[in-house]
């Protein structure tokens, strides 16, 4: 069966997707199991989409290559809900991250889409103060952005938020002071992976409603 990223989250939370077994890929962890993935030399950005898997598998083990000694300064995914951690020489290459459908299309019929969509948002009236907004990275999502900014600077208008796969573009309308915080899910680029490091107001975003697991240990294999 195919899902969504949401509908496999809620399927997992509900109970409709079992998970044996997760193994999570984690760019920094300790010996105990905290992770995250701004740091080491495989830095991914955010690991939102791997914490429905944690938290609802039976077992989970986290694969790292950049072991740190205990405590982790910045976690993600807490040592509370990890069962096994694996160390590997490698767990893969962050340039890979990087994707030319994460630039502002310059095909002319997606560009008129985007014109009309961005004009549509325009005209309903919601583009004001505090208003919060959610696109994908694709080339015409990109461009809806794009449109958008040239209004958001005109009118000096701030969102309150910009939620979803986290771009460079979206993180320089952050830093721009056109929203006051990002709410991350997943990086499409190593700007989206610097900027949840390093500013305090780009937000790792957790999809589900998380119950709180008992306090376990995790073992270190390497």
């Amino acid at each position: 069966m195919f899902r969504t990223h949401g509908g496999r989250a809620r399927a997992i939370e509900c109970g409709d997707l079992h998970i044996d077994v997760a193994f999570i890929a984690a760019p920094t962890a300790d010996e105990y199991g905290n992770l995250n993935g701004t740091e080491g030399p495989t830095a991914c950005g955010s690991l939102g989409y791997a914490f429905p898997d944690m938290e609802y598998a039976d077992c989970v083990v986290a694969v790292t290559d950049s072991l740190v000694p205990y405590p982790l300064q910045k976690v993600s995914i807490p040592q509370t809900r990890v069962d096994y951690v694996v160390t590997l020489p490698s767990i893969g290459d962050p340039k890979g991250i990087v994707s030319g459908t994460t630039q502002v299309t310059k095909d002319p019929v997606q560009l008129k889409i985007a014109s009309l969509a961005s004009q549509a948002i325009v005209a309903s009236g919601l583009l004001k103060n505090g208003f919060s907004f959610q696109t994908g990275a694709g080339g015409a999502s990109l461009a809806v952005a794009s449109y958008l900014r040239k209004v958001m600077k005109q009118k000096s208008i701030v969102g309150s938020f910009a939620l979803g796969g986290i771009t460079g573009y979206l993180v320089s309308m952050l830093e721009e002071g056109l929203f006051e915080r990002l709410i991350d899910v997943q990086g499409f680029d190593l700007e989206a992976v610097r900027s949840l490091k390093s500013n305090p107001n780009h937000l790792e975003w957790v999809p589900v409603c998380m119950p709180t697991r008992l306090t376990q240990a995790a073992w270190l294999i390497s």
